[in-house]
């Protein structure tokens, strides 16, 4: 598991992508299959809690049915 410090780094980072994306002018967002095929491949992950209605995943303790749907954003264990 991820330190909180490994974690913060990687929050930094998804904000960095977005961020970069909207100087550009690109799209933040990915289309709807691209986050839902992400989102399947999670639900099939060891790493991944369900916390009722929300699924973490334990290695970047990102909230995932949002996390898979920017365009920037990657599975901390290269999965997507």
């Amino acid at each position: 598991m991820s330190t909180f410090l490994d974690k913060l780094k990687m929050a930094g980072e998804s904000v960095k992508a977005i961020a970069t994306n909207v100087i550009h002018g690109e799209e933040v967002m990915v289309e709807p299959k691209v986050s839902e095929s992400r989102l399947k491949i999670c639900e099939e992950c060891p790493e991944l809690t369900n916390l009722g209605a929300m699924k973490m995943c334990k290695q970047c303790g990102c909230t995932m049915q949002a996390k898979v749907k920017f365009d920037g954003m990657r599975c901390p264990l290269g999965k997507w």
